[in-house]
């Protein structure tokens, strides 16, 4: 396979029809761009002999959809900027297992609106166990 090279920094790599694709850098970053706003950019993989599988998706609005397990060897922060925002994990049987109301400052498990810094609701057998 021969590389494709572009000796300078305003140029942009274009690909497709309407070349709504453009890898490019800038100088001090570099980008991969869907220019047509309504599409969504996916990243997908093949296995040698496979079908194709997405892997993640990022839509119009910048949501981010990954489909496989994320593996992070550093921190990682979320709410840097303290954006009123909610965060939410979700458990097999249990939309809510633990939730972070953001612009509350509060924290829940088992619910989705707590009502106190450290919210615990378990309707089924409640137990809280502390070991030190």
């Amino acid at each position: 396979m021969a590389d494709i090279k572009i000796d300078s920094d305003s140029g942009k790599f274009k690909a497709g029809a309407d070349q709504d694709l453009e890898i490019y850098n800038d100088g001090s970053h570099s980008y991969i761009s869907g220019v047509t706003a309504s599409q969504n950019m996916v990243f997908a993989t093949r296995p040698s002999g496979g079908a194709t599988t997405t892997a993640v998706t990022i839509d119009s609005d910048g949501n981010v959809t990954m489909n496989g397990n994320l593996t992070v060897d550093k921190a990682i922060t979320f709410n840097e900027t303290s954006a009123d925002y909610d965060f939410r994990v979700e458990s097999n049987s249990n939309a809510n297992m633990l939730f972070v109301d953001g612009g509350n400052d509060r924290v829940g498990i088992g619910t989705g609106s707590p009502g106190y810094a450290l919210d615990i609701l378990d309707s089924t057998s409640p137990q809280l166990n502390i070991t030190s």
